[in-house]
């Protein structure tokens, strides 16, 4: 208010000694400066910084809690009941690994009368019935009134009804050799052609020893091939051309086989049975072509000569 409008006298009594009091009052001086008034300004910065910064660090602490527990839920939840509903099935009687199998598990299984010991996998079709593949195998078939074991090979099937037996696979080609037993080849058509238990060589002092017979009946492949190398050796060559001959005719897949129709060829072209041999010499290109020894075959065939056609074994 200024002096110069109200006197102290123009006013009323009571209100007049407040203003002389306060007149008396003594006038205490400050000094503000433009540094000071900065430093302040800034002060409250930082604090208000700090504090957005503390609140923000706040809300990203729980967003990621969020993100953590929602992450986390469905497989604690999957777990949980999955506990639960393990603890439901087994009760008291501890752990159950029954439903801990691997696919393996889910294959057909042999008959327990079924054993079979092989180099290579074999695969099993269901309890009575395999596949065969490349490799040696083993197969053994206890005796059952109802049963028979089927066996696929490449080019044919089998059955043992029981017994032991060893079957070879080597390219393809299929030898088999029945150790004791009963068992049969079986055709597309389902006919039946039984096996002989394979005879083996006369056990020294024997009065058979290295007499070697010419009654094949239905020895195996492997059989017949020992008894034409010994006779051979004991310088009989037709009689082991009679039974390389017979051996070519009767186990086609065996194989020994192989082996058996390149002898055959040779020994019947050293005893000048040109036409016969160079039939075996045929034979051997048509049903392996692709054979390491084509070449020396089909120089062989080139010095026979064309001659008349064959069939099988036998010229025409």
């Amino acid at each position: 208010m200024d002096e110069h409008q109200h006197q102290p006298s123009d006013l009323p009594a009571g209100l007049r000694r407040f203003v002389e009091a306060a007149r008396e009052q003594p006038i205490v001086g400050t000094c503000v400066t433009a540094e000071a008034v900065a430093a302040g300004l800034e002060h409250r910065r930082q604090r208000s910084q700090a504090r957005r910064t503390a609140l923000l660090s706040g809300a990203m602490a729980v967003a990621a809690s969020l993100v953590a527990v929602g992450l986390l839920w469905p497989l604690l939840s999957a777990r949980d009941h999955q506990q639960d509903g393990h603890a439901a099935e087994q009760g008291d009687s501890g752990p159950d690994h029954s439903s801990q199998l691997d696919e393996s598990s889910e294959q057909p299984l042999l008959a327990s009368a079924v054993r079979v010991r092989s180099t290579e996998s074999v695969e099993v079709r269901d309890a009575w019935s395999i596949v065969l593949g490349e490799g040696t195998h083993e197969i053994e078939v206890d005796p059952l009134d109802d049963h028979a074991l089927a066996i696929e090979l490449p080019g044919g099937a089998l059955e043992l009804v029981h017994g032991r037996m060893t079957v070879e696979v080597t390219e393809g080609v299929a030898a088999v050799r029945l150790h004791t037993g009963i068992a049969a080849w079986v055709d597309e058509h389902g006919d039946r052609t039984s096996i002989s238990v394979e005879h083996f060589e006369p056990a020294p002092g024997d009065p058979r020893d290295g007499e070697p017979s010419l009654k094949t009946g239905t020895r195996s492949a492997a059989a017949l091939a020992r008894e034409a190398e010994l006779l051979l050796e004991s310088g009989k060559r037709e009689q082991a051309i009679e039974l390389y001959q017979q051996l070519i005719r009767k186990h086609p897949r065996a194989s020994q086989t192989r082996a058996a129709t390149l002898d055959l060829a040779r020994l019947l072209r050293v005893a000048g049975r040109s036409d016969e041999a160079r039939c075996a010499y045929r034979l051997y290109l048509e049903r392996w072509p692709d054979s390491s020894v084509r070449s020396e075959v089909e120089s062989q065939l080139a010095r026979l000569g064309k001659g008349p056609a064959c069939r099988g074994l036998s010229p025409i």
